[in-house]
């Protein structure tokens, strides 16, 4: 009972950042650049990257959300769409960019309204901390696949954001996913 007990308030600490964040990019959002003003060379990206080269139906697929050239690095927030029909979400865990210092986080995954097709995800530093710089893993999520012939089987990033830890957002460069073969 005191893991869910837990479990609950660091998924509602969470979403009450996230909601922080929303709320925070809705009065800001015009202030960013657009994408097409962003340099590719040297602005800050969010990727997929994922093997889907022999898998069988049951078997598990990584998914793993890498940031890229990041300063200030305090949160994300991003939806990772799928097809419900090839895949059915497992699992989620943080990777250690945001931790690599020592400091605490909180995280959470859960399909948005429980149905299968969309991943909302966030993570996110606790407190007054720095920002980090850097590359590298910050999230992970596994999926089951159902079908190997059942449509598109691309995983595909929705409404990211970053955030330093001003809260202001940082611009990036969302790219929809890097499957290797």
């Amino acid at each position: 009972m005191r893991r869910k007990t837990e479990c609950g308030m660091r998924l509602t600490t969470l979403v009450l950042s996230l909601v922080i964040l929303g709320v925070l990019t809705l009065a800001c959002g015009d202030e960013l650049p657009s994408k097409e003003a962003l340099d590719p060379e040297t602005a800050t990206t969010l990727g997929l990257n994922y093997d889907l080269s022999n898998v069988a139906i049951g078997d598990e697929v990584e998914v793993v959300v890498l940031v890229e050239d990041v300063e200030h690095l305090y949160g994300v927030a991003l939806d990772i769409v799928y097809n419900p029909a090839v895949y059915k979400y497992a699992s989620a865990s943080t990777a250690n960019f945001l931790s690599r210092d020592g400091e605490n986080n909180n995280f959470a995954a859960a399909l948005e309204d429980g149905i299968e097709g969309r991943l909302v995800m966030g993570i996110s530093r606790i407190g007054t901390v720095e920002g980090l710089a850097g590359s590298g893993p910050v999230m992970t999520a596994r999926f089951e696949v159902l079908c190997n012939d059942c449509g598109d089987g691309e995983f595909k990033l929705d409404k990211t954001f970053l955030k330093n830890p001003s809260l202001v957002d940082i611009p990036v460069l969302s790219l929809a996913g890097d499957e290797t073969k």
